[in-house]
């Protein structure tokens, strides 16, 4: 087995891949004609974010490889390179060959290498990726809301369709105005390129600003028609096959939505779904509705991949001397026992022989550094155990806005 960069022209094996193993149609001839081809503006950005890694078989035949794309996220006041984690595909007959392993364990060690702070992924199983030191993000919630019992709430702004030939910039200002604290959230320069693009019309995605009385935008919704048993659905949630958006700066943004969705779709429609971070507390503001449904699921899967690098950048509160001792399997420059000096100006971090406060697994360290657990969140997260209860852990270790919206 031979673990390297996967070459322009061998990206078409890549698509037979991904296609075997997760069982769907592709034309092989035609993905040999489109790796011949010189990229386009877009093709060479998305080259120079990308690390496509493959293993091959002494035959140089391509039979596994992992995609990690390369990001500028946000970090308790600071913008950190993370890796995402994608196209994680085996040929069913090199299953269990120990390849996603060496695969992911290099992708690791190169971000690390190349001044990476951060990593996330979306699983297929939680299990399986601990062993490569992530875990579980913050959790996000799909609301289901019966659109003819939602209330009539006073209208202070107004709804604009957007069309294919428009002006997209409103999404991206709503975007940065609900994201600009938030931990894990991408820079982006556009809100989502592709819908841009006329043929997404063809799928029947819509898109839609609220903006307030003063006409600045505060709220947006990306929409598709599902039908389901229950009838027809307002799809608003982004994930895979389902790139829409639901997303609002406050209350009155959010009213402004659901008001407009009430009023346009209801006739039509009966219910809207969306996703939002769980820790926006939608429960008073949706009125006395029983057929509100809301569903938890995490938000994808986080790691940090430069302990000490980020262990300098987080955002403490008070003051004090947090020693915490961490274990990284796949990157041994994380492995020690750190003491973290907060409240002074900079935080100092400084390798010590002293007894820690904590020993962490660098899951639990990155799930509780990144505000993915709430306030107290130490004492019950896998994989930390605590040695000195006293400890400032809370200055430390807190609940941040923390949340995924791009997709990799």
């Amino acid at each position: 087995m031979v673990i390297r960069p996967i070459a322009r022209e061998e990206r078409w094996q890549a698509e037979l891949v991904m296609a075997a193993a997760y069982e769907y149609g592709v034309d092989p001839e035609k993905e040999k004609e489109n790796a011949k081809k010189e990229p386009d503006v877009d093709g060479l950005r998305w080259e120079a974010r990308n690390r496509a890694l493959g293993a091959f078989d002494e035959n140089g035949r391509l039979f596994s490889h992992v995609n990690s794309r390369e990001y500028s996220v946000r970090f308790d006041g600071t913008v950190q390179k993370m890796g995402g984690i994608g196209g994680v595909a085996t040929l069913p007959a090199y299953r269990r060959s120990g390849a996603v392993r060496a695969l992911m364990e290099d992708q690791l060690r190169d971000m690390y290498a190349r001044g990476f702070g951060l990593s996330a992924l979306y699983p297929f199983s939680n299990e399986f990726y601990r062993k490569f030191g992530y875990e579980c993000g913050a959790m996000r919630a799909i609301w289901k809301l019966s659109l003819s019992a939602l209330p009539r709430w006073p209208q202070t702004g107004t709804v604009e369709q957007i069309f294919p030939d428009g002006d997209f910039s409103p999404l991206l200002e709503v975007y940065n105005i609900c994201f600009a604290e938030t931990n894990l959230s991408a820079l982006r320069d556009v809100y989502n390129a592709a819908l841009q693009k006329p043929e997404n019309w063809n799928g029947t995605r819509y898109v839609y600003v609220w903006r307030d009385s003063a006409g600045v935008p505060g709220g947006l919704m990306i929409s598709k028609k599902k039908e389901t048993k229950d009838g027809a659905e307002l799809n608003c949630t982004c994930d895979f096959g389902n790139e829409n958006g639901f997303l609002f700066r406050d209350a009155e943004a959010l009213h402004g939505l659901l008001s407009f969705a009430k009023s346009a779709f209801s006739s039509d429609y009966a219910t809207l779904r969306f996703t939002v971070p769980a820790n926006i507390p939608l429960q008073s503001l949706l009125g006395e509705n029983y057929e509100t449904q809301c569903e938890l699921s995490p938000n994808g899967m986080l790691r940090v991949v430069d302990a000490e690098k980020i262990l300098r950048a987080a955002r403490c509160r008070g003051k004090g001397t947090l020693v915490l001792r961490i274990e990284d399997g796949v990157i041994p420059e994380n492995c020690g026992t750190f003491a973290l000096t907060f409240g002074e100006g900079e935080n100092r971090v400084a390798r010590v022989g002293a007894r820690p406060d904590a020993v962490l697994s660098i899951g639990a360290f990155s799930a509780l550094i990144l505000g993915a657990r709430p306030d107290g969140g130490a004492r019950w997260e896998n994989g930390a155990r605590i040695l000195r209860k006293e400890a400032p852990f809370d200055g430390v270790f807190y609940g941040k806005p923390c949340f995924l919206l791009d997709l990799f």
